[in-house]
């Protein structure tokens, strides 16, 4: 009743609403149009286009659905509203998904006419173009055309022919410093190969240990250095000995039981290590944006500064991705022997992108 009071006084008047019987006002009354702002539900947010003479259509179902509201409140508030505002609103979307649809192909319409104005022009100007050239012209120009195509041919020939010439001289030199490259190189391996079996890799002890357990100090003689036995002899003979930083495994026969003078020297200077790893080594470590098998190399040498740093946790970063980071990751450190426990992050840790391990020290 307001607005057909100002109507009646002939005031312009604005009104903005959401009931949909003012919109069928607009929509049976003279002299008063329908407009709206157009929304665009895939980004959520206007474009700013006023559209004269199309109805606005609530958007509230499908904002709520795409903020994730839950279906079934969607449904019932749908229940609730009543036939008629619900026929309308179909209608509504029914109108302006034809006006998209008109729209677009206008545009294409444009579009194509564009294109069909344009190839005509370029006919025209080629049909002129040809109308004045007159037929010797176009023969000369086919001759000279076929002249030019046999000297460029004969020139393409001769310049392959000379590349072919030149490559195979390349290859020839080429595939000679290989092969004598890698004769140098056999030599040189030979050399150190019989160097280290000699010095190094035939020292034997002349008390090797009888009985080993974890923890025993023991002399490495090939190494000429004092370490800590990590894992008694295998059936083989072998042991794994952490020396310093560096984790070796040798065969009993080149060890012996370390003094302990050499034990007290190798325990200070453990020691040493130990507090110069702690005051460099973080307790975490990003591995995204690397391969599998390169992760894999970086976390193991990780865990063994963080077991030697004596951290008893540590963040492993791998992110979500695909899922193959994370899963190799987690399998590997499952089976680990210094790791005596593994989780996924929690919330505030970096959730499933993230996986907590818990060291034995």
């Amino acid at each position: 009743s307001i607005l057909g009071y100002l109507l009646q006084l002939n005031i312009r008047t604005m009104a903005t609403t959401h009931y949909s019987q003012l919109k069928i006002y607009a929509l049976t009354t003279d002299n008063v149009r329908n407009a709206s702002v157009e929304f665009d539900i895939e980004t959520l947010s206007p474009t700013y286009r006023l559209l004269i003479g199309v109805p606005g259509k609530s958007n509230a179902f499908e904002i709520s659905q795409r903020l994730g509201l839950q279906d079934y409140i969607i449904d019932y508030a749908r229940e609730m509203i009543s036939k008629e505002n619900v026929e309308f609103e179909d209608v509504l979307q029914a109108i302006d998904k034809d006006r998209r649809i008109t729209e677009e192909r206008k545009l294409e319409a444009e579009r194509l006419q564009y294109e069909v104005d344009k190839l005509k022009d370029e006919l025209n100007r080629e049909k002129e173009r040809i109308e004045k050239s007159k037929d010797r012209i176009i023969l000369r120009a086919k001759e000279e055309a076929r002249s030019i195509l046999r000297r460029a041919k004969d020139e393409s020939d001769g310049i392959i022919k000379e590349l072919k010439q030149v490559s195979k001289a390349i290859d020839r030199d080429r595939n000679r410093k290989i092969q004598e490259s890698q004769e140098r190189l056999k030599l040189s391996l030979d050399e150190v190969e019989g160097s280290l079996s000699e010095d190094i890799l035939n020292v034997q002890s002349k008390e090797p240990p009888r009985e080993l357990n974890m923890g025993d100090k023991v002399e490495v003689l090939s190494l000429n250095q004092v370490g800590d036995v990590l894992e008694p002899p295998d059936d083989d003979g072998n042991v794994l000995v952490q020396v310093g930083l560096m984790k070796v495994n040798v065969h009993i026969s080149t060890l012996k039981l370390s003094k302990d003078e050499d034990a007290e020297k190798t325990t200070v200077s453990t020691k040493r290590i130990i507090r110069s790893k702690s005051s460099h080594i973080k307790n975490e470590i990003d591995l995204r944006g690397t391969t599998l098998d390169d992760a894999l190399l970086t976390l193991d040498k990780y865990i063994d500064d963080v077991y030697i740093a004596g951290l008893k946790e540590a963040s492993i970063i791998h992110g979500k991705g695909t899922g193959v980071l994370r899963k190799g990751i987690r399998e590997y450190v499952r089976g680990h022997r210094l790791i005596k426990s593994s989780r996924p992050g929690k919330h505030g840790e970096g959730g499933d992108g993230v996986t907590i391990i818990g060291v034995d020290t």
